[in-house]
């Protein structure tokens, strides 16, 4: 298991708050609501394209992760063309990284138990 450091949960908390307002506003918020559907489609599939490229680097290379975020991409832009509001974009975002930040919180709270365990003997 990798040793999460609590310097690395700060980063960690950044990733998951303001990078996918960042995010959102540059792969989702280009995508322009007067346009005729073929052109709305076309820009979904670029910023998609555009999102697991983004991402292919410093990450999972696997066919499964990028599905993954093509899926994820996708919704997002069907949730921000519907609702015709970036926010609800974002918050699905930052909803859906979520459960990443926590997995790193409890393994940084585990080790640090484990240490304090190994140091009390």
């Amino acid at each position: 298991m990798p040793k999460v450091k609590g310097e690395q949960l700060i980063s960690r908390f950044g990733e998951v708050s303001i990078i996918p307002i960042v995010e959102e506003l540059f792969f989702r918020g280009t995508i322009p609501f007067e346009a005729s559907n073929f052109h709305t489609v076309l820009m979904v599939f670029l910023s998609t394209v555009l999102f697991s490229i983004a991402h292919y680097f410093g990450n999972d290379k696997t066919v499964k992760y990028h599905v993954i975020l093509c899926l994820f991409s996708i919704t997002s832009a069907g949730i921000y063309i519907f609702s015709e509001n970036i926010i609800y974009s974002i918050v699905f975002h930052i909803i859906f990284n979520m459960p990443w930040f926590i997995t790193n919180v409890r393994v940084y709270l585990y080790q640090k138990e484990r240490e304090r365990r190994k140091n009390a003997i």
